[in-house]
């Protein structure tokens, strides 16, 4: 009887380490993107634009552009954002995210290179 309070505390605890392990993952979605520099394997400067714009997003866990793919990984939090207000996020650094286009300030923004030629 007197390791039940013992005992009690060390569940506790689990469910509550398993619990914030369950949220900090998140969910995961990747998304295809146009991507028409041709050296951003080397300065990584289109890579660097999106992941920073997003990484900024309320709700984004995590994102990694994969450039030679022309993919974004994008982990997130479905109570705080969802996919449609990710693939916006992408729009507006000038990029398009699957069936999103890219906002077109922003494309207008883009260094030369990063266009489409």
């Amino acid at each position: 009887m007197k390791n039940i309070p013992f005992i009690l505390s060390i569940l506790a605890l689990s469910i509550a380490a398993f619990s914030c392990g369950q949220q900090a993952k998140g969910t995961s979605l990747s998304l295809t993107t146009e991507i028409f520099c041709d050296h951003c394997e080397k300065c990584e400067s289109c890579k660097g634009r999106v992941e920073k714009a997003l990484l900024a997003t309320a709700g984004i866990n995590s994102a990694d552009m994969k450039v030679a793919e022309k993919t974004i990984a994008v982990t997130y939090d479905p109570a705080k954002i969802d996919e449609q207000q990710i693939k916006m996020a992408i729009a507006k650094t000038g990029f398009a995210a699957g069936d999103v286009p890219a906002d077109p300030a922003a494309y207008d923004n883009l260094d030369d290179c990063c266009k489409k030629k």
